[in-house]
């Protein structure tokens, strides 16, 4: 892990999210997304505020756990780090935040359909429903497509 990455998440409100998250298993959950390659480069890792525009300005904290004991299988070294990360739910959020809202655009590398077996749905809709009034609604009807789309 270069000293790049290791700065970013020690600032308040780095974590570890999009696709990133998504290919993380918890010990409760499978991960959503299969591509446990990408979990094997930190330098790669998708990083809120960093490489995403995570939705923390709206969310703030919620969904974001302690993944240290999983993710620190991947550091190299003896250094321990607190390595915080999106739950499956806050990072498909955060994309959708990122890419829908922000920058106007579908998320086009997977639908929603490819993870709905891992990832609560109703926990996404709820999210969206409670700060709708806070994004654009052009966004927020790219969110909802996006999500619907099979």
């Amino acid at each position: 892990m270069t000293s790049e990455v290791v700065k970013a998440l020690a600032s308040p409100g780095c974590y570890v999210t999009g696709v990133s998250a998504l290919c993380i298993h918890s010990y409760d959950s499978f991960p959503a997304l299969w591509y446990s390659s990408s979990l094997r480069d930190p330098d790669s890792w998708q990083l809120a505020g960093v490489h995403i525009d995570g939705a923390s300005e709206i969310l703030g904290a919620e969904g974001i756990w302690d993944a240290s004991e999983i993710l620190l299988h991947y550091v190299e070294g003896s250094q321990r780090h607190t390595i915080m990360a999106a739950t499956h739910e806050r990072a498909v959020f955060d994309l959708m935040f990122h890419f829908c809202h922000l920058r106007q655009r579908e998320i086009l590398n997977f639908g929603f359909s490819d993870i709905d077996d891992v990832v609560e749905k109703a926990v996404i809709v709820d999210w969206i429903d409670s700060n709708e009034l806070r994004m654009d609604p052009h966004g927020v009807r790219l969110m909802k497509k996006w999500l619907n789309r099979s």
